[in-house]
């Protein structure tokens, strides 16, 4: 019986530390269901390629010294940043506690497109650039410009002419093949661009007649023999918009059209016109210019109303408005200087020292784009501005300049 007695003992003692050491590796190997789940937040989870985000890791209320994995490979600290675009997953983990659910960070390819004039001796030549690299859409034997740019899905469309004979030919580029408008019977350009779907609607004229294109064909505006352009585009539920001036006679009237009908800005006293359009909740913004007399006073108009950008002691003009939300940015010049309003408040983007001029503006994620030119010794630069940090585009040996800007944001690097 003592022996019996001993064995039982012995294996009791067994199965005591066989429980005690199970409820050890329990505790050092999985997650302590008293604790609380962790939780990730990044500083920001939609950034730029070549941004920097921060991470932060709580349990309940208390902050955790925590290992962060980016698509399931261990960081070395809780800041990092990101060189190549795409989606990641970020989990943070500790010993003793559940990891975190995963939150997606995304990281977007930024390409700058900007479309403009670079001269070969004594030819203007078509070109945009792409994050500062130029494509050559003409060859320089004839002078061409191109005016206006966009992109959708990775195709690339420009617009603006090409010299056929003695006349520009209004002509369109998509990925650098050439697409004409018109003929050549008649003077033309394209001066802006359009992309609605899969509608492709160009601006400009043809002649003496303001003209819009909608995938190729022609759709005229003004019904008089006097002189009209157009120089802006947009669309709004449908109703298309087009922005530019048109010749009563005796002076440029500024105005725009909607589905055809003419809507007249200026009462044809003072020379005046229109460059710029846009439409937000259903308000009408076109930009452009009038005379008072003696100098051209930069404005815009809101449903008609004009609003003074500049008080008429210097010669101003403006070239491209853009909405963001309720803020509304118009860019331009003053006498020689090239600048910005912000809801009216100007904005210096040279000392005004060389002649300079800002032509296209848009915001990207918060960031202000302008695209211009800038006079250096006796050619002038083409470049842009970011958030007011010029990046030139050309080094002064050529004459350049730029006429509009166009950014797209993929999750796909270069």
């Amino acid at each position: 019986m003592r022996l019996n007695a001993l064995i039982f003992n012995k294996y009791l003692g067994i199965l005591l530390c066989s429980t005690l050491l199970l409820a050890s590796c329990s505790k050092n190997n999985g997650p302590d269901p008293n604790k609380q789940e962790l939780v990730v937040v990044a500083s920001a989870t939609e950034i730029d390629k070549g941004d920097e985000v921060t991470f932060e890791v709580t349990a309940g209320d208390k902050a955790i010294d925590a290992d962060i994995y980016i698509n399931n490979t261990k960081t070395t600290s809780t800041a990092h940043t990101f060189n190549e675009a795409g989606a990641y997953q970020i989990v943070a983990k500790k010993e003793g506690y559940p990891e975190s659910e995963a939150i997606t960070l995304k990281v977007y390819q930024v390409d700058v497109y900007v479309a403009g004039v670079l001269k070969k001796g004594q030819k203007r030549t078509a070109v945009y650039w792409r994050n500062g690299k130029p494509v050559m859409l003409t060859d320089g034997t004839r002078h061409a410009e191109a005016n206006d740019i966009a992109v959708h899905n990775g195709d690339v469309y420009v617009v603006g002419y090409e010299h056929q004979a003695s006349r520009p030919v209004a002509k369109y580029w998509k990925n650098g093949k050439v697409v004409a408008l018109t003929d050549g019977s008649k003077r033309a350009a394209a001066h802006s661009i359009l992309l609605d779907k899969k509608d492709v609607y160009i601006g400009g004229y043809e002649g003496q007649t303001a003209i819009y294109w909608k995938n190729g064909q022609a759709v005229e505006l003004s019904q008089t023999s006097n002189d009209a352009w157009v120089f802006s585009l947009a669309i709004d539920n449908g109703d298309v918009y087009a922005a530019g001036y048109e010749y009563n006679g005796v002076v440029y009237v500024a105005k725009y059209w909607k589905n055809g009908k003419p809507v007249a800005l200026t009462d044809g006293i003072q020379p005046a016109g229109a460059h710029a359009i846009a439409v937000s909740d259903g308000d009408v913004y076109v930009a452009g210019y009038e005379h008072n007399g003696s100098r051209d006073v930069a404005k815009y108009w809101k449903n008609g109303t004009a609003v003074a950008l500049t008080d008429g002691s210097k010669n101003a003009d403006v070239f491209s408005i853009f909405i963001d939300n309720k803020d509304v940015y118009i860019a331009g010049s003053e006498d020689i200087q090239a600048k910005y309003w912000k809801n009216g408040a100007a904005i210096n983007l040279t000392d005004g020292i060389n002649l300079s001029s800002a032509r296209s503006i848009l915001i990207d994620n918060g960031d202000v784009y302008v695209a211009g030119s800038e006079l250096n010794d006796s050619r002038d630069i083409a470049k842009y501005w970011k958030n007011g940090a010029a990046v030139n585009l050309t080094d002064g040996v050529q004459g350049a300049y730029t006429r509009s800007i166009f950014i797209t944001r993929t999750l796909e690097n270069e």
